[in-house]
């Protein structure tokens, strides 16, 4: 620096010093860079800090300035060499290989005074540690589920042995679980350490993971870590949703005699690819009559990328008529983890040239199939069987063939959840899913594992190829916490269950549908919270004992409370998911204020529902929906949408007005989103003078069947007086009365014209109320419809309807 800029700089100094105070601050060292060296070896330093000021002296005669002032340092006793003046906040100097090893007080000493540094610099003994640190995280795409490994390796280079302590900075918008950690461990100079963590990847995104370890230097006594953390070692990898197989395979309905051909569509749900897909042979599914042979299979195995479809194609020939029903699969491999990926597929129902289809029965095949009494059971199709139930005292299930032939029945046994939220019922072991009038916390308790006290709901479920029976109690005073899964079994039948305490509230009092699609399994409760009511998507089935679900990774609250608010309007008091139902992809919820209709194949929140239901007119404003009268124990005409259906290309629904039964009919082709019913998609079906559908039955007060099968759609009502009735149509698309046939193919409406099997299945006064139906097929081969039907005061009876 010239001696003018010299000048000019003492100056300013100088004159800040004046403005300030006036008498100038003495210097104030900060910090020494850097803070240690080796002792017995000179070491340059800079001394950083502030008030590093320089004097400015004028002559006499003011002719001439100069600047004045030297600077001194000192560590302890020991004088620094070749102090030298840079600015007003640096120095400087050459610490002497004299200096004693050992922790130095830095004294700095310039024209205004002096100023300290306490331990402003350490004389070292020994040379400091070297460490070096590399990295690696692998695999670098990986799928959900899948082991991801991360490893640091440190190096010693020189100095003193550590102790190595190692730690993992996690980051990223993927959840990782960590399954594996290394210990702290010593490292001697020379030596290698590798340091090993591994996680397990529940979603999918993006993982940035920062390993380091940290240690004390052995020579300085100062903390380090390698990395430093100045340069951290950043790894990153990719972690994709696992992939996901869904078959759908599909023939015509009327197969002519000769060749015809059988489709399979494979979609992958997931992100990663699926490699060497690849169907197996199909066969015959249960029930199936019609003899065929192949003529040629799909060509050999292809890779589905996420997201994609792959459809494989066979060709058959006919060589005797009946009913065709096939089953089939098919399986890949996941491109990342290596795994298997699965999925099973039944066809629907196609009818061989040269088979006589039988005319439409209606006949009583069990009375008290429980042997309690019950005056109720839901129905539930699962394999060949029917499952029926539960019992008065929810121990039990009945469970018989389409047509009643082999009935048995069933009892049940629950497991005790000891992990996370615990089972409330404190005396195992369990045999009731409990039961309306059950004795809680008594020295036998009677009710649910988790002191359920009520009936909720019994059903089927495919989920990921397997068929699941699902069963749910109900809680009074609400939190219920719990859903039952099982699959096919003998007696005891052994359910698991699915805890869901994370995701469902305070006042949920009891399970009202369930539905399988895309992969996941969809339930609607009954709730009397301020988030009334819930619908939840439940991602993983359980394995023994249970499944403790996680939100995010097992299950996702749909939000369907807010999604019918944003659509329609608040809540009665209590509100619950009467019906899902699945048509073109899209899942529907519907409860007593609407509808709403996903706008994806697996919808995750409410931002992902629009609403559906039928838009302002005279047919849907002529009566309000009625609204629910309890939470539990429910009957269909206690919903306001009891059951929908989807048929021949449309979605039909029915519904229960304070005024009567409605049957409404949606045809998403016409409105602005092709594939998901809209506002205006609907109308009324099938209507009287006075709006609703009572399809000639002045007395019917409810709709409480609604079942397609693959030849007709079926719409069955209560009446009190007359007995329940059921019709069906095979119109293309029905829209009158006259639409529909009841009993010998009369024409309902007109004049005697009974329901299919008599009004009241020919017992008007035992049957007044239809409980619950599905369609099944019988070991027969016949399709058609199994229904529950009572007065609720006498026991039970089954119902089959068989084409």
């Amino acid at each position: 620096m010239t001696r003018s800029e010299l000048l000019a700089v003492a100056a300013a100094a100088l004159l800040a010093g004046c403005q300030r105070a006036a008498t100038p601050t003495p210097p104030h060292p900060t910090t020494v860079e850097p803070p240690a060296g080796l002792a017995g070896a000179p070491q340059e330093v800079t001394i950083r800090g502030e008030a590093f000021r320089l004097e400015v002296v004028q002559s006499v005669d003011h002719r001439e300035s100069r600047v004045a002032g030297t600077y001194r340092a000192w560590l302890d006793a020991v004088d620094l060499e070749a102090v030298e003046w840079v600015d007003p906040g640096t120095l400087r100097a050459r610490v002497p290989a004299s200096i004693a090893p050992g922790l130095h007080d830095l004294v700095v000493e310039g024209p205004f005074g002096r100023g300290v540094l306490a331990g402003g610099y350490r004389a070292l003994a020994d040379a400091p540690s070297i460490l070096a640190a590399t990295g690696s995280l692998v695999p670098a795409l990986a799928s959900t589920g899948q082991t991801i490994t991360a490893t640091l390796t440190v190096e010693h280079r020189g100095g003193a042995p550590v102790e190595l302590s190692p730690a993992m900075d996690v980051g990223g918008t993927v959840t990782l679980v960590q399954t594996g950690a290394p210990a702290a461990r010593r490292l001697d100079e020379g030596a290698r350490a590798v340091f090993t963590w591994t996680y397990r990847a529940e979603t999918a995104g993006d993982a940035a993971l920062s390993p380091r370890v940290d240690c004390v230097d052995a020579a300085s006594g100062a903390p380090f870590s390698a990395p430093p953390a100045s340069a951290p070692l950043r790894l990153a990898a990719r972690v994709e949703r696992r992939a996901a197989l869904e078959a759908a395979l599909s023939l015509p309905d009327a197969i002519a005699a000769g060749a015809f051909a059988v489709t399979m569509t494979v979609a992958n749900r997931g992100d990663a690819a699926a490699l060497g897909v690849a169907p197996a042979p199909l066969a015959p599914a249960p029930g199936s009559t019609a003899a065929v042979s192949l003529v040629a299979a799909p060509a050999g195995p292809v890779d589905v990328a996420g997201g994609a479809v792959a459809t494989f194609s066979w060709t058959y020939r006919t060589e005797a008529g009946g009913l065709l029903r096939l089953s089939g699969s098919a399986s890949g491999t996941d491109a990342n983890d290596g795994g298997p990926c699965l999925a099973a597929a039944i066809s629907n129902d196609g009818v061989v040239a040269g088979v006589t289809v039988p005319g439409v029965s209606a006949s009583v095949v069990a009375v008290d199939p429980l042997g309690d009494a019950s005056t109720f059971a839901f129905v539930a199709p699962l394999g060949a069987d029917v499952y029926l139930g539960p019992s008065r005292t929810g121990t039990g299930l009945a469970r018989m063939s389409p047509d009643g032939g082999a009935p048995a029945s069933v009892a049940l046994s629950f497991p005790r959840d000891t992990t996370g939220n615990l089972s409330r019922n404190a005396h195992p072991p369990y045999t009731s899913v409990g039961f309306y009038g059950c004795v809680r916390d008594a020295a036998a308790d009677t009710c649910g594992p988790d002191d359920e006290d009520g009936r909720g709901l019994l059903a089927t479920a495919v989920v990921g190829g397997q068929e699941w029976l699902l069963l749910g109690g109900a809680r009074a005073a609400g939190d219920l916490d719990y859903v039952y899964a099982s699959q096919p079994g003998t007696s005891p039948l052994a359910f698991s269950y699915v805890d869901l305490s994370q995701l469902l509230g305070g006042a949920t009092r009891s399970l009202t549908a369930a539905l399988s699609s895309g992969g996941w399994l969809y339930l609607g409760f009954s709730d009397t919270g301020g988030s009334r009511p819930y619908g939840i998507a439940l991602k993983t089935t359980p394995r023994a004992p249970g499944l403790d679900a996680r939100v995010g990774s097992d299950a996702v609250d749909l939000r369907v409370d807010d999604a019918f608010r944003a659509a329609t309007a608040t809540f009665p008091p209590i509100a619950m998911v009467d019906a899902l139902a699945e048509h073109a992809g899209r899942l529907y919820a519907f409860s007593s204020v609407g509808c709403i209709v996903s706008r994806t194949s697996t919808p995750a929140g409410p931002a992902d529902f629009a609403d559906c239901a039928p838009a302002s007119s005279a047919g849907y404003d002529a009566g309000a929906s009625v609204a629910p009268v309890r939470a539990a124990d429910l009957l269909p005409r206690d919903r306001a949408w009891p059951q929908v259906a989807s048929w021949n290309g449309r979605l039909y629904a029915i519904r229960n007005t304070r005024s009567g039964p409605q049957l409404w009919a949606c045809d998403p082709a016409g409105g602005a989103d092709p594939v998901a019913c809209e506002g205006g998609d609907w109308a009324l079906v099938a209507a009287d003078a006075a709006g609703l559908a009572r399809l000639g039955q002045p007395a019917a007060d409810a709709a409480t069947l609604l079942v397609a099968t693959p030849a007709a759609l079926y719409v069955g009502l209560d009446d009190a007086v007359s007995g329940v009735h059921v019709y069906r149509t095979t119109a293309a698309v029905p829209a009158l009365i006259t639409d529909f046939a009841g009993e010998d193919g009369c024409v309902a409406g007109s004049a005697g014209c009974a329901g299919i099997g008599g009004d009241g299945f020919g017992a008007p006064a035992a049957l007044t109320r239809i409980f619950d139906a599905k369609a099944v097929t019988g070991t027969d081969g016949r399709s058609g419809v199994v229904l529950t039907a009572g007065n609720g005061v006498a026991p039970v009876q089954v119902i089959r309807i068989a084409e």
